[in-house]
């Protein structure tokens, strides 16, 4: 079990949000894809103001796959433009389909399972915990004990051995069972 305690709480700034978008996407990403879409964004203007048809539908589609490709970026970004804080509430506990961190998100509770964990950095004071899905989750050190890192690293090797991918598969097999079972009437 993870040392306690199991229940965190805590409140993000913007400037440790985009630390920890930063330490997920490196310097280069932003440097790419903001500069692209922007110029893709311009020249759609331009070719609506000039009638080129042609253009509107190249840099259009340019600009959707820069959006496509850089999402999570996109979506990082806004989430520090237009919060300035994030309350966060995390539970840590085995749900009785594995060891899981439940998120709070709008009122409902979500579940993360902690083998799924492919990478755990600290950057100016913070942890990024990013999971196979995509989801990142960013927390300040002073929120989080090092024995509680440490838990969550343990549990991060475990899923990378052999026995750990059997378990996220059963587990899977589990899981699709129960909501086949909730579909039938």
């Amino acid at each position: 079990m993870i040392p306690a305690p199991a229940h965190l709480r805590y409140c993000l700034s913007r400037w440790q949000r985009f630390v920890g978008l930063n330490s997920v996407w490196d310097w280069f990403a932003p440097l790419v894809a903001l500069p692209a879409w922007t110029f893709f964004v311009l020249r759609i203007g331009w070719s609506i103001w000039t009638g080129e048809w042609a253009g509107i539908a190249l840099f259009g589609g340019l600009a959707l796959g820069v959006l496509w490709l850089y999402a999570g970026l996109f979506r990082g970004l806004a989430n520090v433009v237009l919060a300035p804080q994030r309350q966060m509430d995390m539970l840590f506990e085995d749900n009785g389909a594995g060891e899981a961190a439940g998120i709070l998100f709008g009122g409902e509770r979500w579940y993360l399972f902690l083998d799924g964990i492919i990478d755990i950095r600290k950057c100016c004071g913070v942890w990024t915990i990013q999971h196979h899905n995509g989801l990142v989750l960013v927390i300040p050190a002073a929120a989080i004990s090092d024995e509680q890192i440490e838990y969550l690293r343990d549990c991060m090797r475990r899923g990378h051995t052999p026995e750990g991918m059997r378990a996220v598969i059963e587990r899977g097999k589990r899981i699709e069972e129960l909501m086949a079972s909730n579909r039938r009437p």
